[in-house]
């Protein structure tokens, strides 16, 4: 909490950068992670937002935004992560500023990205750090989760937006809809998209809004783990 309240001081101007290195010094961030916009195309049925969060952040929280992001640049960061929800237009001359000033850029995306494509390009916007494509298993699961279309949406991303990074990562999310599913369903994908570079699983916590349990019981976790071993010959996944 110390350590935050320095950062919110930092981006306020009430300290220098100096005291904001020595501040950090035994737990230096290694990345930027920031939440650019909630607005969404899609209503994953996993998703820790409620619905009312689901709007669009306010245009000045932008300058906001920037502030934060040049604080932790002048602390020595250099890895920048935009997680979400989606890429907007507006996001790309701030991802392009800092990109400038050295900036390794990464993008955490649900396959919409692509409908900037020419924009990012146009803009000079590369995202050298990677970007990760979130599929949840098959195309059965992966709408179970994410609804009708967000399949074919996934995919096209995957296929459009490797022309603006440094390489193509997936994430699934495991929940009680696919867990015995989606270590396959990932491998397909991999054998469609050779270029990826890695796949990974991640698992839904507990929330008291949504309509349905999407959160893993130990069973379902273990199975989930056995197939992860059984596909990696052997080898501990990681």
């Amino acid at each position: 909490m110390k350590l935050i309240n320095q950062w919110k001081k930092a981006i306020k101007g009430e300290i220098d950068v100096e005291k904001l290195k020595r501040a950090v010094q035994k737990n230096h961030p290694s990345l930027t992670s920031v939440t650019f916009t909630r607005e969404c195309v899609l209503k994953c049925k996993h998703c820790v937002y409620p619905r009312a969060n689901r709007c669009d952040l306010k245009l000045n929280d932008l300058n906001r935004i920037d502030k934060a992001i040049k604080a932790t640049f002048n602390a020595g960061n250099r890895d920048l992560v935009h997680v979400g929800r989606i890429l907007k237009q507006e996001h790309l001359p701030i991802l392009k500023k800092y990109q400038d000033k050295g900036m390794t850029l990464n993008l955490i995306d649900n396959g919409s990205g692509k409908r900037l494509i020419e924009k990012i390009k146009k803009e000079g916007v590369f995202f050298a750090g990677g970007i990760d494509i979130s599929v949840d298993g098959n195309k059965k699961s992966h709408e179970a989760q994410r609804g009708s279309g967000a399949w074919e949406l996934a995919m096209d991303g995957i296929s459009t937006l490797k022309e603006v990074a440094g390489h193509i990562s997936i994430t699934g999310t495991a929940s009680a809809l696919n867990f015995d599913t989606i270590t396959e369903g990932l491998l397909e994908v991999k054998r469609r998209f050779p270029f990826t570079k890695v796949m990974q699983i991640t698992t839904t916590s507990p929330t008291n809004f949504q309509s349905q349990r999407m959160h893993l019981h130990p069973k379902e976790m273990k199975e989930l783990f056995n197939n992860l071993i059984r596909v990696s010959k052997k080898q501990p996944p990681r």
